[in-house]
């Protein structure tokens, strides 16, 4: 048991603080560019207020300064998806024998099965990207403690920020509320990108290619913002996922099989 610690050790060593740089970083910038949202927000509600009130009345209806319109200005969503592709790029690094060198010959003193170490290197890449996913709900529930600071009191009341977690689609994904869908397409999302970081991090141990890691990331990225009842589309991200994890062992196997 001491070596499975080992070989876990030696994920997190390889990776784990770079991961909270990331976190730090997407952080940062989601709170630059929700503040800066919030400020041109402030200024179109001053422009209606400066209107006479039938125009006022009618370009009232864009909803300028609701939360959903914020969060959706902010472009913070896209912020997410760089972040993640930056976790998964770390994580397939980690321990390819690109960033340390010395991963391979470690591993072979620790006397582990090579599918071992696979295993626990997905669980740890998984466990990852669901902290990271954790990370970016509290956060976001956070920007919306400061809207909530900075907000029209008239335009807020105690379901804002509840019914702002079903309107809109970023905010949503995050925290899917009472969508089963959702939330399993987001656990299988992230168990399928440990998978297949997992496996490219072990085919380029081996001088192989981990196509489908960058793959899922890249499906991930761009589809992980969606309204809500989209379930055909979390379906089909978790049939991708399932897929590329499935070719991604096989490759492995494959590249293995060709070394022997």
């Amino acid at each position: 048991m001491k070596r499975h610690g080992s070989v876990l050790m030696l994920a997190a060593r390889g990776s784990l603080g770079k991961a909270l740089l990331v976190c730090a970083a997407t952080a940062a910038a989601e709170l630059g560019l929700f503040w800066a949202a919030l400020g041109r927000a402030a200024e179109r509600a001053a422009e209606l207020a400066a209107l006479p009130p039938e125009e006022a009345a009618y370009r009232q209806m864009e909803n300028a300064w609701s939360l959903e319109q914020v969060f959706t200005d902010s472009r913070i969503s896209w912020v997410f998806a760089l972040g993640l592709l930056a976790l998964c790029a770390i994580l397939c690094l980690n321990g390819g024998g690109l960033s340390g060198g010395r991963t391979g010959y470690t591993l072979r003193r620790l006397r582990v099965r090579e599918q071992t170490v696979g295993v626990w290197f997905a669980v740890y890449g998984a466990a990852v990207l669901v902290i990271y996913w954790a990370f970016q709900t509290g956060w976001a529930l956070l920007l919306c403690r400061l809207y909530l600071y900075r907000a029209d009191p008239a335009q807020v009341n105690a379901q804002t920020v509840f019914l702002a977690f079903y309107r809109q689609a970023y905010l949503h994904s995050l925290l899917p509320l009472a969508e089963a869908s959702r939330w399993v397409r987001n656990l299988a999302l992230f168990a399928g990108l440990g998978t297949t970081c997992a496996c490219c991090a072990a085919q380029l141990r081996h001088g192989g290619k981990g196509v489908a890691a960058a793959v899922l990331a890249v499906i991930g990225a761009l589809t992980f913002s969606r309204e809500t009842g989209g379930f055909v589309g979390d379906a089909l991200t978790m049939c991708a996922a399932a897929g590329l994890s499935a070719w991604a062992i096989w490759n492995l196997r494959e590249v293995r099989r060709n070394e022997d």
